[in-house]
């Protein structure tokens, strides 16, 4: 293997560890919070946000991914799976972007592409 496809792996790598970071922190705050009470939302519309918020970052590790092996995997399978895996997560981040603009007002908080290290078109 050469060189720079092992610091790309590796920067994926420590990116999925910091998402998953991030969403175990926030998982446990999500569980600590109360059902009812004084927020301004209920527990269940949160979780919804914070799925949103957390996944979208994730996909575009996915997508990083899938670039990597289509420009410098051999085999035919593996391109063939990164095409259909960059297809379908673009979709994806699209569909999360429509319904967090719709349910929540908002455009995604932008630190969350920040953290990622990615700063892809909207």
């Amino acid at each position: 293997m050469n060189k720079k496809f092992l610091v790309y792996s590796l920067v994926g790598l420590l990116n999925s560890f910091t998402i998953t970071g991030l969403v175990l922190a926030n998982s446990e705050q999500a569980q600590s919070l109360p059902a009812s009470g004084n927020s301004q939302q209920p527990r269940s519309v949160r979780v919804d946000r914070h799925f949103i918020e957390m996944m979208i970052p994730h996909h575009q590790d996915a997508i990083v991914m899938a670039d990597l092996a289509l420009s410098r995997g051999r085999r035919s399978e593996v391109q063939e799976l990164a095409e259909a895996i960059k297809q379908a997560q673009t979709r994806e981040i699209q569909q999360m972007r429509t319904w967090y603009k719709q349910w929540y007002g908002t455009a995604r908080h932008l630190w969350l592409e920040f953290t990622t290290g990615l700063y892809l078109n909207q």
